[in-house]
């Protein structure tokens, strides 16, 4: 017992000097290890900068010795529960032993801890198309070999102006020569992308929409500027209760500072949305990845109707190699690329939760490429989640890919003291939620099917809304004063705001929302009244 408090005792003095070593600025270059495992940052960069030596998993180090470090280095900065739960495990049977059984969500730290924010480029796109005009993000495109400028947006709908989820949708020239697949959302939304990689030099464009074995074709393409693409297919409405959620982590070793907590927050979400959504099918899966040079590339549990299964896997998993700054991302992807993803599912989404970009080479570079194309073609939605680490360039990739698949992206923020810094938002016009809060409505609103369920005529309490679906405005009537009323994107975020009056009656403007399904929510008295509203062009 002495010599193990010794042995602790020592190794706390050691954290102390290294930690403040780190705290310290200085003009040195980044120390270089030929174990790539204790690789320390003392670079005094004000950018968030990424290191697995934040970690601290030293090889030399016994595997007591090595748990209490991971121990104090997250209990650093987390907040008092936080620091609560990181105490206990210490003075329960050896901290090794706490770490060692992990192996159930019960011996994580408490869920709704982690803070994030929540923001869609392609709901924003004026603004997107501002910020990759500015020339460090010029630099940036071009890096990466990627340019998500020119935009074609598609609404599919069915005889009865009801989204078609799952459609098969084809950017095509003349010749009918491929240019861009992906496929209708849940909200019968999709995105097309004539020149992603490079400048097209077709003029005029054709788009495919196969469907239950037939094919439809729309000759007259117009880009967003000029408004959405709206197909209306000759069919009656098909319920989807398929719905395919995989994630994908980072387990190097500067996730260190915030893996139990997004442990937990991921555990919580899978349990609360299987919960909450009876009348969905919902299957799961996770990869953990870490780098060409640790113990293991990739870590899988595959898609299952079990979603403890997947609970239990995640639970498991721990921080650790790593070395430099870039990342295995790349093999993440594919492993979850290459998941039997069903078909016929409602919606397909893979969580990215990273602190780090993927290699810059010219075969990584062009692998992440086709990753997307693919993550596109297939209808899978890739959601990032960017954690403490990141810079503006690894953001504008994790940006790029959710805008190309149709999808938003999440970051976590500073407010909960949980890890390290976080890059500061390019945005202000956002809310700062529980990162399970905030995953649990993404997933909840991009599963939510539209295809029958919508009353387009009425809502509660005498509160009409005409004319639906609309073209550029609506108009709601009610019995009493409507205090305010806000439209919300298919994902729950609020995208107009408009007070209200005593009249009872009140007319909104759609003119900048592309065509598709929104939700309304109208506040009168005490209550809130919601209601789907499809907008689709004039």
């Amino acid at each position: 017992m002495i010599n193990i408090l010794s042995k602790h005792l020592s190794l706390l003095l050691t954290t102390i000097v290294l930690l403040t070593l780190c705290q310290c600025k200085s003009t040195e270059p980044e120390v270089e290890h030929s174990d790539p495992e204790a690789v320390v940052n003392v670079t005094g960069d004000t950018e968030p900068e990424h290191t697995d030596a934040e970690f601290l998993e030293l090889e030399e180090i016994s595997i007591d010795a090595a748990s209490d470090m991971r121990i104090k280095s997250l209990a650093k900065s987390a907040p008092e529960s936080a620091s609560s739960f990181m105490a206990s495990a210490m003075m329960s049977e050896g901290s090794a032993g706490a770490i060692a059984t992990r192996g159930k969500a019960s011996d994580l730290p408490s869920a709704g801890q982690i803070t994030a924010g929540e923001w869609n480029d392609l709901q924003n796109w004026r603004d997107w198309l501002e910020l990759t005009a500015d020339p460090d993000y010029v630099k940036m495109q071009e890096h990466w070999g990627i340019y998500p400028e020119e935009r074609m947006s598609v609404y599919v709908q069915n005889r009865s102006n009801h989204p078609v989820a799952g459609a098969q949708v084809t950017l095509t020239d003349q010749q009918g020569e491929i240019i861009w697949e992906a496929v209708s959302d849940h909200a019968g939304h999709a995105e097309l992308w004539p020149s992603i990689m490079a400048k097209s030099t077709v003029d005029n464009y054709q788009i495919r929409v196969n469907y239950d074995g037939k094919e439809y074709i729309k000759g007259t393409v117009k880009s967003i500027a000029d408004g959405s693409n709206d197909i209306t297919l000759p069919v009656d409405c098909d319920v989807r209760d398929v719905v395919d959620v995989v994630f994908v982590v980072d387990a190097t070793g500067s996730m260190g500072d915030e893996i139990l907590f997004l442990q937990s927050e991921l555990n919580d979400v899978l349990e609360r949305v299987t919960a909450d959504n009876q009348d969905v099918s919902y299957r799961t899966g996770a990869v953990f990845y870490r780098d060409d040079t640790d113990d293991y590339l990739t870590k899988v549990s595959n898609l299952t109707t079990k979603s403890e299964e997947t609970i239990q896997f995640i639970s498991k998993q721990q921080a650790a190699g790593g070395g430099d700054y870039p990342e295995a991302v790349d093999a993440g992807l594919e492993e979850a690329l290459g998941q039997d993803w069903s078909e016929n599912a409602l919606s397909k989404i893979i969580f990215l939760l990273l602190d780090a970009p993927p290699h810059d080479d010219e075969t990584t570079t062009q692998m992440i490429q086709q990753q997307i194309i693919d993550a596109a073609a297939q209808g899978i939605k890739i959601i990032p989640i960017t954690a403490s680490g990141i810079n503006r360039e690894t953001e504008f990739l994790m940006k790029y890919m959710a805008v190309v698949t149709n999808a938003t992206y999440v970051f976590i923020t500073d407010d909960s003291g949980i890890g390290g810094s976080h890059l500061k938002p390019l945005v202000e016009d956002f809310d700062v939620e529980k990162l399970n809060d905030l995953l649990v409505r993404l997933i909840s609103n991009y599963t939510h099917n539209y295809a029958c369920n919508m009353n387009l005529q009425t809502t509660s309490q005498d509160i009409t809304l005409f004319p639906n679906p609309t073209s550029n405005w609506i108009t709601l009537r009610s019995p009493n004063p409507i205090s305010k009323i806000e439209v919300l994107s298919n994902t729950g975020r609020v995208l107009l705001t408009e007070e209200g009056n005593d009249e009872g009656e009140m007319t909104v403007q759609l003119d900048n929302l592309i065509d598709g399904v929104y939700q309304v929510a109208i506040y009168s008295g005490e209550q809130r009244f919601t209601k789907s509203v499809i907008k689709v062009v004039g």
